[in-house]
């Protein structure tokens, strides 16, 4: 008498763990994929980690660079003071030593620091 009433519960039953299974294959994909994704993004955010420390890397030597350049560039114009470099130019001018090549060079080199 009752047996329909079983059978339509259990039937309902089925139904509901069919759509239960469904909705976890559904979650285990979406899972799946958002695990890929996060794999990826956090493979991309390795990458650009690495190309931010390589810059970094590139301003410092730059930076390094141009503080040489320019201790370099102070140490030769400070080196000297005007008068010590106008007697230097008096010891090494070339109508001194007879025009030597090696005197015009330094008289030039002199003169540049002279500005």
């Amino acid at each position: 008498m009752f047996g329909w009433i079983r059978k339509a519960a259990y039937e309902k039953a089925l139904h509901k763990m069919a759509l239960l299974e469904r909705e976890l294959k559904d979650s285990q994909l979406t899972i799946k994929v958002c695990r890929s994704l996060w794999y990826k993004s956090a493979d991309e955010l390795n990458v650009e980690k690495q190309k931010v420390i390589s810059l970094q890397r590139e301003i410092m030597h730059i930076r390094a660079m141009h503080w040489n350049d320019s201790k370099t560039k102070q140490s030769n114009t400070t080196q000297f003071t005007k008068d010590e470099l106008r007697s230097l130019l008096q010891l090494v001018h070339p109508d001194k030593h007879d025009g030597k090549e090696s005197a015009v060079k330094l008289t030039q080199k002199i003169n540049q620091l002279r500005g």
